[in-house]
């Protein structure tokens, strides 16, 4: 029967991209259980490259060894229950601890958790992982976060094709001396594993020091053979730059995929999804503890950086193109559910925002107005933040009471009565009110529109050239008076002084009045035109 080691085995098979290596393999005689076995040799004795057994190209098989490298462990057992919805295994091998440098470690009650196994062993106040990690739960963010980040939008689209151009331009003319760096790399790494191999050691531990180091070496050898193989290849390779249709196809396909994965929704395909995954964190998610080391007080958080662009452009062009990093976009997740009191504190602090008292924001929720206090304090303390001084942000609000303001009700008919030339006094009678309130609903008008607030004696000249008008119009004193709120002697006097101070005077009431009774223009001969006619004649 097939086994996943046995499809490894030969997925490594140098023949698949015409490589034929004789000599691989050498017999070492073991005199004491007088026996022989197989050694590896540094280098096979001999390696022939036949173009007609070739099955796939160069760069497809490095990228398959380097994925093969790449390949997580999936060891352990299966679930008894095969329930592995709650035990998820696609983030095995991404979640590290950055304290001691080592991936997180499968245990707690039925295998649903995960942790440290160094930071285990230390106190409790000692260790930099101290709560566990729910399995299903980080998944859940995980993925969440991730197709958040993918959904296509024209910035992100704009930018891939953009950076598709760039890498395709690279890859067409490729130059020699990136290439002979990469041939000269290929050589010293080939001369350190021989080296390794020939210094093994006799311990166990030695032997077990020379396995790891010769495990990475090779990896990093891969991955040159890799990117060289690519270059090579690239120029005769054709690649057309993609349209912003594809893009967005490709960044929802990844959107899809992410967001079937954190609704449990994987089957049989935990394998490509932790690919997935792998590719856009970098293939590590940092955690730090976060909140108390106390059992159900504290939670992780994961760190990690995502390069949307890098991982769309592989997807698009089929080959692992360079990564500068400049794409990279730092991440943060809180490994923890939502709490409600988390969700009804930002809904709090949303309707805080937009400047309503603590009373109306406990209306529109439906909870009382100190719970809407202990809302916006959890807000604050939940993120290290100073709690805000009440007083001082109701200071600083527009509308400082629940229901509005009788001055403020009260404006535009106000100063519909201030532009008629009313008093306060006047107007407070009329609106059954005080003057007091006049002069704040007067000032609140104004100054909620950006314009000056009319001054005592600004209203007075603006009645002032009124009566003039009407004086010029050849109206009575007495009807000007009762026209403007005033009485007829005290508007006497005000206009007499207002037109001494243009230069000009008041002409003889009685003279002016003629037989014009109240109600009725002045029919005397001296009236105030007239008589400016007289004096220039």
């Amino acid at each position: 029967m097939w086994t996943r080691l046995a499809v490894k085995n030969i997925l490594t098979n140098p023949r698949y991209r015409g490589c034929w290596q004789y000599g691989v393999t050498e017999s070492v005689w073991i005199s004491s259980k007088d026996y022989s076995c197989q050694k590896d040799r540094p280098e096979p004795l001999k390696e022939v490259e036949i173009e007609e057994l070739r099955i796939v190209s160069d760069p497809i098989w490095f990228a398959a060894q380097k994925r093969l490298g790449e390949d997580v462990n999936h060891g352990g057992r299966l679930p008894k229950d095969s329930d592995r919805r709650s035990r998820p295994k696609v983030l095995n091998g991404l979640l590290k601890c950055p304290e001691h440098n080592r991936s997180l470690h499968v245990g707690g009650p039925n295998g649903r958790s995960m942790f440290c196994q160094s930071c285990r062993q230390l106190k409790p106040e000692k260790r930099h992982l101290f709560t566990y990690l729910n399995r299903a739960l980080a998944v859940r963010l995980t993925c969440d976060k991730l197709a958040e980040l993918v959904r296509a939008d024209e910035e992100l689209v704009t930018q891939i094709i953009e950076a598709f151009r760039r890498e395709v331009e690279t890859l067409q003319k490729p130059g020699p001396a990136r290439i002979k760096e990469l041939e000269t790399q290929v050589v010293q790494l080939g001369g350190r594993i021989q080296f390794v191999m020939s210094h093994v050691g006799d311990s166990a531990e030695d032997r077990q020091e020379a396995e790891v180091t010769l495990t990475n070496l090779r990896q990093q050898r891969i991955e040159l053979h890799a990117e060289l193989s690519t270059l090579k290849a690239s120029n005769d390779k054709i690649f057309p730059i993609p349209s912003e249709q594809e893009v967005r196809e490709q960044l929802d396909d990844l959107g899809n995929i992410l967001t079937s994965a954190a609704q449990g929704e994987m089957d049989d395909e935990s394998d490509r999804i932790h690919a997935i995954i792998a590719d856009l964190t970098g293939g590590q998610i940092e955690l730090f503890q976060m909140g108390e080391r106390k059992a159900q007080r504290g939670w992780l958080k994961g760190r990690f950086y995502a390069d949307v662009v890098s991982v769309a452009i592989d997807r698009l062009s089929g080959f692992h193109l360079a990564r500068d990093g400049s794409n990279r976009l730092e991440v943060v997740i809180d490994y923890r559910e939502p709490l409600h009191i988390d969700a009804q504190a930002d809904e709090a602090i949303k309707l805080w925002d937009e400047g309503l008292l603590n009373k109306q924001i406990a209306v529109q929720m439906g909870c009382n107005r100190s719970y809407v206090t202990k809302l916006i304090h959890h807000w604050f303390d939940s993120r290290n933040l100073p709690r805000p001084d009440g007083r001082q942000r109701r200071a600083q609000l527009d509308n400082k009471q629940v229901t509005m303001p009788a001055y403020k009700e009260l404006s535009d008919e106000v100063v519909q009565l201030v532009e008629a030339g009313k008093s306060n006094l006047a107007i407070a009678k009329q609106l059954k009110t005080s003057d007091v309130t006049v002069a704040k609903a007067i000032g609140w008008w104004y100054q909620s529109r950006d314009m000056k607030v009319p001054t005592a004696a600004d209203r007075r000249l603006k009645k002032l050239q009124q009566a003039k008008e009407l004086y010029d119009g050849g109206m009575l004193i007495k009807d000007i008076a009762a026209e403007l709120d005033y009485t007829p002697r005290g508007l006497k006097l005000a206009l007499d002084k207002y037109l001494k101070e243009l230069g000009d005077g008041m002409s003889d009431g009685r003279a002016r009045r003629g037989n014009a009774n109240a109600g009725e223009s002045a029919s005397g001969h001296a009236s105030r035109g007239e008589q400016q006619h007289d004096d220039v004649a």
